[in-house]
């Protein structure tokens, strides 16, 4: 009887340590999971639409895709059309406003383009350290899915 209820103890304290570890581990990844900026929110929105269109998918299938919840088939559509996708920013005169291209290149050899123009404080700190730096009038960025190695691009 005794060797049951020390049994049941154990059990129990295991219970309650599993669970203490898992609420831990749900804080900080919470804590890890960075605020999307309204730029990047942005390049979701618009690749979500221009990328079903594309694929003929339904828009809400590939922007749960670009926010990091994939289907099996929307990664796999998406890849086979996609050659490349880059974010340029380019310095408008008066330095008060920038504009943000959106540029996806297909593997048929299409291209899809837009733009938005912004406030300079709007631009991501990297992109405003690289036009102090060079003085340059444009800066890319490679835009890479979520679930993709940036390195294999």
């Amino acid at each position: 009887m005794l060797e049951l209820l020390f049994f049941s103890f154990l059990v129990l304290l295991t219970s309650l340590l599993a669970a203490r570890i898992i609420r831990k581990r749900r804080k900080a990844k919470k804590k890890t999971e960075t605020v999307k900026s309204a730029l990047d929110l942005w390049v979701e929105e618009v690749l979500g639409h221009e990328l079903a269109r594309k694929v003929g998918t339904d828009r809400q299938v590939v922007l749960q895709a670009l926010r990091g919840e994939p289907e099996v088939e929307a990664v796999g559509s998406m890849e086979r059309v996609v050659r490349s996708i880059q974010v340029a920013f380019e310095r408008l005169p008066g330095a008060k406003d920038a504009e943000v291209r959106i540029e996806v290149a297909y593997e048929d050899g299409t291209q899809y383009v837009t733009r938005k123009r912004i406030g300079w404080g709007e631009l991501p700190d990297g992109v405003r350290d690289e036009f102090a730096r060079t003085a340059g009038a444009r800066v890319y960025r490679p835009w890479h899915f979520p679930w993709s190695d940036p390195d294999r691009h």
